[in-house]
């Protein structure tokens, strides 16, 4: 399975669903003996492979690999699922090639106006050449009372926009992981952690779901 993450816009949870993704695909699939690698496409801030370097200052070691996109060989980096994280500012055409050299493509957005539109503009190449394999992943969810995040993903829907069922809620453990270089799961004393690790495991199996429909319909 291959799976890229990538925005024309930053600042929308790209690089922290990349790397839970990656330890919640760990999480399902390792009793079946397979493996993950985190390809790190950010050749200007490298914040894939910074966050693991940070977690290694602190002692944690993740159940699955690290590579940047410049030593990445698939000779030698070999695993079962490859996570590609992009930078920030992918262009329309380069949007257009790694949903073609990949089996989905997940857009993280936050539920707010300025991201959202930067998420039309995203899709709109892919949705031009019918591109059919991406799915927009709506990140830093208020909780209720806030209803932003069911309205724009119910506004997605009614746009024929493919938006994954599950939503990431906002939590300051998201924060704190990416401090410390951790999985989200592993914050500790904070209650809503564990909230977002869930949000994340059913993200991940929505992704396996995706991927097997597609190649039935093939």
């Amino acid at each position: 399975m291959r799976i890229v993450i990538a925005n024309q816009k930053g600042g929308v949870g790209k690089t922290v669903s990349a790397v839970n993704l990656a330890y919640a695909i760990h999480s399902l699939r390792h009793e079946k003996k397979e493996s993950v690698l985190l390809i790190d496409g950010d050749e200007e801030n490298f914040a894939a492979s910074d966050w693991v370097a940070t977690g290694a200052k602190n002692g944690v070691t993740p159940p699955f690999g690290c590579v940047t996109l410049k030593d990445y060989d698939p000779k030698k980096h070999k695993a079962t699922h490859l996570m590609l994280d992009t930078k920030g500012g992918e262009g329309e055409d380069a949007l257009l090639t790694l949903s073609k050299q990949f089996d989905l493509l997940i857009i993280p957005s936050k539920p707010e106006a300025i991201s959202l539109r930067a998420l039309i503009r995203t899709i709109r190449p892919l949705v031009k050449a019918g591109r059919t394999n991406y799915r927009v992943l709506l990140t830093d969810v208020a909780s209720a009372p806030s209803t932003s995040g069911e309205e724009a993903k119910q506004s997605l829907l009614d746009a024929g926009v493919p938006v994954i069922g599950q939503m990431i809620r906002r939590a300051t453990a998201v924060e704190d992981a990416s401090n410390r270089g951790i999985c989200v799961r592993d914050v500790k004393r904070n209650s809503r952690a564990s909230l977002v690790w869930m949000d994340y495991t059913i993200v991940a199996r929505e992704i396996f779901a995706q991927i097997l429909q597609q190649e039935a319909m093939k």
